[in-house]
């Protein structure tokens, strides 16, 4: 399977080269904590500018903490009904993230994701995350 070259949001993701995507942080050059995503306006820990930092790509794996389905249509691009989650991508800093299933059925809180790559209408890729056990 041959991925495609230009994810939809760039200052967010990269593919990782196995199927899996690494997610991109901001990294405090004052006090170390991390910002999502690396084009953060600044910490949002200390609050040193951006350009204190840098960018720091780690694996894209998150802790699900809570989820609901959606079921009106917000985004031509992403047609209801369609599953989004609150995921811990890293000690205190949490984001909503839309996941890459087809219900609720099989998802906790608690549960290990990771992202993975999943090809747009126009030839790109976007960020799902799917639980940590799940064939891409």
């Amino acid at each position: 399977m041959t991925q495609p070259a230009d994810p939809v949001q760039p200052a967010m993701y990269v593919d990782a080269g196995d199927g899996t995507l690494d997610l991109l942080f901001l990294e405090c050059g004052h006090c170390g904590s991390l910002s999502f995503p690396a084009s953060a306006y600044g910490c949002r820990q200390c609050g040193a500018p951006a350009e204190a930092g840098r960018t720091a790509r780690r694996p894209g794996r998150a802790r699900l903490r809570q989820f609901a389905t959606v079921h009106q249509n917000l985004s031509p691009a992403l047609p209801a009904p369609y599953v989004v989650g609150e995921l811990e991508l890293a000690p205190g800093l949490v984001e909503e993230g839309v996941l890459g299933v087809a219900d609720e059925a099989g998802l906790q809180p608690g549960m290990a994701m990771r992202a993975v790559p999943v090809t747009t209408a126009d030839g790109r890729y976007a960020c799902r995350f799917v639980p940590a056990g799940e064939a891409a």
